[in-house]
């Protein structure tokens, strides 16, 4: 019985702790987890290796995409948010705001930590989250262009 009753209370405390989504910050990480990606494809197309170059970001951006949504599956994490899926790890949104830093890695950078930013301040994440999502985005990038090789 006590067990039962300490278990109850534990998951009121658990719940209690939980915040709503904050919808701004929330609808803003969208337009800035693919921007980057938006604007390497957009300089690729124009550069003077587009089909290439076109061909890495779509590598990067599959092979982020299949580790995020395979590692979703796998493991449950909570994500801070108030009857939000348990699937936190890795943050998606995080991993895309940093396919195409190569292109461009100031615009790039700040983009990233301005998503990663954005999706804890909406409660859809937590920082040890985005850091994954930040660290698998760059694995995933970097392995688009070693597989793909472009000319200088």
């Amino acid at each position: 019985m006590r067990g039962t009753v300490f278990g109850v209370l534990l998951l009121t405390v658990s719940v209690a702790a939980q915040a709503p989504v904050r919808p701004v910050p929330d609808a803003i990480s969208w337009a800035t987890a693919f921007a980057m990606p938006s604007i390497a494809a957009w300089q690729a197309a124009r550069g003077p290796e587009p089909k290439c170059k076109l061909t890495q970001l779509a590598v990067s951006e599959a092979i982020g995409n299949v580790a995020v949504l395979s590692l979703k599956h796998w493991i449950v994490s909570p994500r801070p948010c108030l009857g939000c899926a348990a699937d936190g790890f890795p943050s998606g949104h995080s991993m895309n705001s940093v396919i195409g830093l190569s292109s461009g890695w100031r615009v790039g950078l700040f983009l990233a930590v301005g998503t990663g930013e954005l999706r804890h301040a909406a409660e859809r994440h937590t920082k040890s989250q985005i850091a994954a999502g930040l660290a698998l985005g760059g694995l995933a990038e970097w392995a688009g262009q070693r597989l793909v090789r472009c000319r200088p």
